[in-house]
This record gives structure tokens, C-alpha cells and sequence, in this order.
């Protein structure tokens, strides 16, 4: 059952079944104590190259929305709707 909440309760009441009710804060006070583990890491070594990469996301989601041919302006619709003539089954 994994992926879903259920499935994550039965992991986590075997793991400490298994190694014990402290099992979880065992873990997260080795990960602490180890002096090997950096705690800066990724964006943090280079704030520059995180707002580089911001910058580039940014731009790349604005221009997927101005694109020229994605809006219809009133005038348009009005010359579409006259030339597919009067179909609508409306009577005036």
C-alpha cells in the first residue's frame, strides 16, 4: 500500500516495532551529528546561479502566454461568425 497515507502509517509502525519507538529520531539526530553532511548545498553555494535559473523560468512561462495567435480580438470573432454565415438556428 505504499503511496498513500494508510501505507505510510504501516511503514512507520513496523520501523519501530523493528528498531525501537525513538526509531525516527534516531535517524534525523545522525543525519545532525555527522559532520560530513554539508549543510549548504544546491542554490545556497551560489545565490548568482539561482537567480540565473529564476530569471530563465520566469521568462520561459511569460512567453508561453504572448504568444500572438493565442487571443482573438472582438473584430476577429466578429468575421468569424459572419463568415460561417447564419447557422445558429436562431430566428430574428
Amino acid at each position: 500500500m505504499a503511496g498513500n497515507k494508510e501505507g505510510a502509517l504501516k511503514a512507520a509502525e513496523t520501523n519501530k516495532k523493528k528498531y525501537g519507538p525513538d526509531f525516527y529520531k534516531n535517524i534525523g539526530s545522525k543525519s545532525w551529528k555527522n559532520p560530513e553532511r554539508s549543510r549548504k548545498t544546491g542554490f545556497a553555494l551560489n545565490p548568482e546561479l539561482a537567480k540565473e535559473a529564476g530569471r530563465k523560468g520566469g521568462k520561459k512561462t511569460k512567453s508561453e502566454y504572448k504568444k500572438e495567435d493565442q487571443w482573438t480580438t472582438a473584430d476577429e470573432l466578429k468575421a468569424i461568425i459572419e463568415s460561417q454565415g447564419d447557422d445558429t438556428g436562431v430566428s430574428e
